[in-house]
């Protein structure tokens, strides 16, 4: 028997396991196994952790439910923080975390305690790339912008229905401008405050590997960047961002000497642990 645990960021949910006890499985088939809702336990993902190489404290690696493997997640590295001060006795503060993306620095709170409410993770740089009209051929929008955060984005502004998004994500994702598959992240900016500047985002995002969840992590920072270099909202102030699950608070910066398309962003929200449990090792040897 091998343990687990079950976590989610907003909804957007994830089967952890250490990596040295996976580390004979067939991790493609093992993703799609488990993930299944109907006869496995049932993810958006796999969440691997490791021993980290020096500065990382830890390495994640994800799997979607397809079983293809992300650059980055940002909902999947807030539980692997969760888990790893919870569970697997780290207590560095921040949690250093070597991705596909690179390292990314966790500042968790509250500070005292090992109980993880919050998790504060420096996303790196987003860059913000040119208007795709392949995409906006296909859909009534006049913004369509691809976003690298790490892994990439086409960040969408308008509204959108359910079944616009459920038809056109995959349409958008085959397109051949994204040789290695998108994410496509459908965003409406909402005005929260006559005569102000308080602006919030409300996304959806159909993610590359997994459909629609209830949230994305990375796909909320890319879009607030694109939302940024458009100039919609203010730099160095917590936007928040409203996915099907809940909320992210995502902030977005740049220096003096940076170029126009290019944001250093940071991302904060809650991670929750549902339960911890044990798979057959049958399972491991698909």
């Amino acid at each position: 028997m091998t343990t687990f645990y079950k976590a989610h960021g907003l909804g957007n949910d994830f089967i952890v396991f250490c990596d040295a006890d996976v580390a004979t499985a067939n991790l493609t088939t093992l993703a799609m196994t488990l993930c299944d809702r109907h006869r496995g336990i049932g993810g958006d993902g796999l969440l691997l952790l490791g021993v980290g190489q020096n500065p990382a404290d830890v390495s994640m690696r994800v799997l979607n439910s397809d079983g293809s493997e992300p650059e980055m997640c940002g909902n999947g590295i807030r539980c692997a923080v969760k888990v790893c001060v919870e569970k697997l006795g780290i207590t560095s503060n921040p949690v250093r975390v070597s991705t596909r993306a690179g390292l990314m620095t966790c500042a968790w709170g509250p500070s005292t305690g090992h109980s993880v409410q919050w998790v504060s993770v420096d996303m790196g740089e987003a860059i913000v790339g040119p208007h795709i009209a392949q995409v906006t051929s296909i859909i009534n929008t006049d913004t369509a912008l691809a976003v690298d955060i790490g892994n990439p984005h086409v960040a969408l502004f308008g509204e959108f229905s359910l079944e616009t998004i459920c038809q056109l994500g995959p349409r958008i994702q085959a397109l051949p401008v994204f040789p290695k598959g998108v994410n496509v992240n459908f965003a409406t900016m909402v005005s929260v405050a006559p005569d102000t500047d308080a602006t919030e985002i409300q996304l959806t995002v159909f993610e590359r590997g997994a459909g629609l969840t209830l949230a994305c992590g990375t796909g909320a920072c890319a879009t607030t960047a694109a939302a940024a270099y458009k100039k919609w909202l203010p730099l160095g102030k917590p936007i928040t961002v409203t996915l099907p699950g809940g909320n992210l608070f995502i902030e977005v910066n740049q220096t003096d000497r940076s170029p126009d398309n290019r944001f250093r962003v940071t991302m904060t929200g809650p991670a929750e642990i549902v339960y911890q449990g044990t798979v057959e090792d049958s399972f491991l040897m698909v």
